[in-house]
């Protein structure tokens, strides 16, 4: 499974507003500019989001997106299936699989373990886990507090096991 460039586009303009002050609204152009995202795509994305319930719009002056609720009640699993829908790694494990071989693949449990895994970080990791502490990772930490728009690469702090 690989995620599309929309929910990385999305990730990263929840990331941008996470980063706002809760009242506090951010107009696409400013987004899309901070980013380097293609302002039309972004605003498909932001559309979905708003219907989600994860973005409010206001249009207007005073108008933009906004975080709908807190960056601590968002998870990423919401974010992903918002832009995705509802994830398996493979057509066996969708609710509608037609698998003739379900009961004797070995490889079904696999994969359903494998993704039951990938949906609990998922659902435990919210935007402001993201930006309010390093996220570990087996090469290091990834340091989402340094990251900043027009940055293209995360910065890995290396650490003991």
């Amino acid at each position: 499974m690989q995620l599309t460039r929309q929910t990385e586009y999305a990730m990263l303009g929840l990331i941008y507003l996470s980063r706002k002050r809760p009242a506090q609204s951010a107009m696409l152009r400013e987004i899309s500019a901070a980013w380097g995202l293609p302002e039309k795509f972004l605003a498909k994305i932001f559309q979905k989001l708003s219907r989600a319930g994860i973005l409010e719009s206001n249009r207007g002056a005073q108008g933009g997106f906004k975080l709908a609720r807190p960056a601590a009640e968002i998870t990423l699993h919401e974010v992903i299936e918002t832009i995705e829908g509802p994830f398996a790694l493979n057509w066996c494990l969708e609710h509608d699989s037609n698998c003739e071989q379900f009961q004797l693949c070995g490889l079904q449990a696999v994969l359903n373990k494998a993704q039951q895994r990938m949906r609990d970080v998922f659902m435990e990791t919210t935007l402001a886990d993201l930006c309010s502490h390093t996220v570990t990772h087996p090469f290091g930490a990834a340091d989402f507090q340094s990251l900043h728009p027009n940055k293209t690469t995360l910065e890995f702090v290396h650490h003991d096991a």
